[in-house]
């Protein structure tokens, strides 16, 4: 149920580094404080509703709020994110219009990934490589992922998905163009504010631990 806040979270992280141009940044957001703080759930979540939450209050680093509700099953109340969460939230400028044509989407993706909903049936979850298209088994519901390129040979998108990376394709995969899920039928991407400049930290990692004397690098794009 948590395929939104995902799909929205790994759109946002991408679309930055793409603003920034800062391909190399490891950022990370907090999927826990979209879902608990947000419009969805565990049972799922409206793309348009949690696109317009992260546009009024952001959304904060992960350290704010890690995510636990895939590990447990079950929501998690917005009470236990960080108490500072409204200071650490980055909010976007906006979202685009919805996308209602090949061209459209090719053009956004040239800009960055683009959130998009599509049917899953049965034989999806036994994709591993190739162009996935449904053949055999019942739908069995909504689901979001990002759609990150496309390939005009083998009419196909290349798409993110959130389910690990022993799913699939490294945790990819490509569905064809006119593939009954209807992936690419709703389909917007995020707007960022450009920056002048920033300052992100390179070492040590987000998840180190350490303690005394350490050495701490920054990149800065002033």
């Amino acid at each position: 149920g948590s395929c939104v806040m995902f799909s929205a979270i790994g759109t946002l992280e991408t679309q930055l580094n793409i603003v920034r141009d800062t391909p190399g940044t490891p950022l990370r957001f907090s999927t826990q404080h979209l879902l608990s703080c947000g419009p969805g759930s565990c049972d799922g979540g409206i793309p348009f509703l949690t696109r317009g939450y992260m546009q009024r209050e952001g959304v904060p680093d992960a350290a704010c709020f890690e995510y636990s509700s895939g590990a447990i099953g079950e929501n998690i109340s917005c009470a236990q994110t960080c108490s500072d969460y409204a200071e650490r939230s980055y909010r976007i400028a906006g979202q685009t219009a919805a996308l209602s044509t090949m061209d459209e989407i090719k053009r956004q993706i040239m800009r960055g990934p683009v959130m998009s909903s599509m049917d899953v049936y049965d034989d999806f979850y036994y994709y591993r490589r190739g162009v996935y298209q449904h053949v055999t088994g019942e739908k069995l519901g909504g689901h979001s992922v990002s759609i990150i390129g496309w390939d005009d040979a083998e009419q196909a998108w290349i798409v993110r998905n959130s389910w690990g990376a022993l799913w699939g394709d490294g945790g990819f995969f490509r569905i064809a163009w006119d593939d009954a899920s209807g992936l690419g039928d709703s389909v917007r991407g995020l707007e960022l504010a450009d920056k002048d400049g920033f300052i992100s930290l390179l070492t040590p990692e987000h998840n180190a631990v350490t303690s005394g004397a350490l050495s701490v690098t920054f990149e800065s794009t002033y």
